[in-house]
Formats: structure tokens, sequence, C-alpha cells
């Protein structure tokens, strides 16, 4: 665990092949979302990297606030983040990232100053893919990441252009 106290790339890869698995014995499904930071290089050529960094904690711990003990969090790296919540749909996880935002509504204090928060997700479930018994054990959970990062631009291209 890296300084955000959530899982690697590595690691939450591995939790989310245990919860595809999981689903195939008890039927149940798994949702993956893709989270990217907005605006993270603007924050670090402003304000500095302590601000970037305080601001991927911010993110990271109000995503932790709001998700099950059962689900996970890792960091895949930069400002990407891959939430894995095993029995859950996807109009259950727009639920739930909707008080994620709402949490961060407020911006981040540091220093004496307030920051905005904000960051983009894309959700994707096992069951979008239908018929997934044509995909070798190891394409399952990319194409899940896959789904999820597709829809994740999608949504931070409709953001920029309100």
């Amino acid at each position: 665990m890296g300084s955000t106290n959530t899982r690697w790339r590595r690691s939450g890869l591995e939790v989310l092949n245990r919860a595809i698995a999981q689903s195939a014995s008890n039927g149940s499904n798994v949702t993956v979302g893709f989270v990217d930071v907005n605006g993270l290089k603007v924050v670090n050529d402003t304000f500095g990297h302590a601000v970037g960094d305080t601001l991927i904690k911010a993110v990271s711990n109000g995503i932790k606030q709001h998700i099950r003990e059962s689900d996970s969090l890792a960091r895949l790296g930069g400002d990407e983040f891959l939430i894995i919540l095993p029995g859950c749909t996807r109009t259950r996880a727009e639920t739930i990232w909707t008080k994620i935002e709402e949490a961060f509504a407020g911006g981040i204090e540091e220093g004496g100053e307030t920051y905005p928060v904000s960051a983009s997700v894309g959700f994707s479930e096992l069951s979008e893919l239908n018929d997934h018994s044509e995909l070798d054990v190891e394409s399952i959970p990319r194409e899940l990441i896959r789904m999820a990062d597709e829809r994740m631009y999608h949504r931070k291209q409709l953001m920029k252009s309100k």
C-alpha cells in the first residue's frame, strides 16, 4: 500500500480476479469503476506537488469512506484508481459515486487554502459481458477495465464540454 493507503495495481487486479472467480461460482455480479482525478496536472503545476499529493489522498479517502468493507480500491498509478465492487450492479455503483461526488463538493483544505476536488468515473459490470465464455480468464478483467475506462473518458469529455 502506498501513501494513499490503497492497494497497488497488482494487488487490485488480484482482488478483481478473485471477485470474478467468486461470481462464477455463486452467480453474483461484479462491478468495476475506473476513476481519474480531474485537473491533477494543473494543481501540480499551479500549487505544487504537495498539494497534488493531498488531492490524490483526498480522492482516495473520499472513495474509501463511501464504499463497503467488501469493496476494494486500488491505485493504478498517477491519478487513476480502480474500484472493485463485488455483488454490486452498475446502477448501485452510480448511486454510490453520487455520494462520493457530494463529499468532494467542499474541496480540500491545505495550508489555509481550499482547493477543488473532482474526479471522473466509468463503471462496467460483469453481467454486461453477455457471453464471457468466449473470453479467456485473463481477458475478462481487462475487458471490464477497458469498458469502465472508456465510459470514464466519455464522462470526462462531457464534463469538459459543459
